[in-house]
């Protein structure tokens, strides 16, 4: 299962290199990362959209969903 899961982000990670609209591409990735729940990489790649593409509509949307990640990881964090 982890060997499929790798292959998937590799193909994911080289088809958003190749990409058109990186951005959109990168911003698929991070919403597949939280639905797995992993929210770093999903964070990560918000980082990334915003840092490489700020005037991007996905930057826009990246900073939102960061900020929310964020404040659940805080409140979380103080249970």
């Amino acid at each position: 299962m982890k060997g499929t899961l790798a292959c998937w982000c590799l193909f994911l990670l080289l088809f958003g290199l190749c990409s058109r609209d990186q951005p959109a591409e990168l911003y698929g990735t991070a919403q597949a990362e939280e639905a797995r729940n992993n929210r770093l990489s999903a964070e990560a790649t918000y980082e990334r959209i915003i840092r490489e593409f700020p005037d991007s509509a996905q930057a826009a949307q990246a900073r939102e969903r960061l900020a929310t990640l964020r404040r659940l990881r805080v409140t979380q964090e103080g249970k």
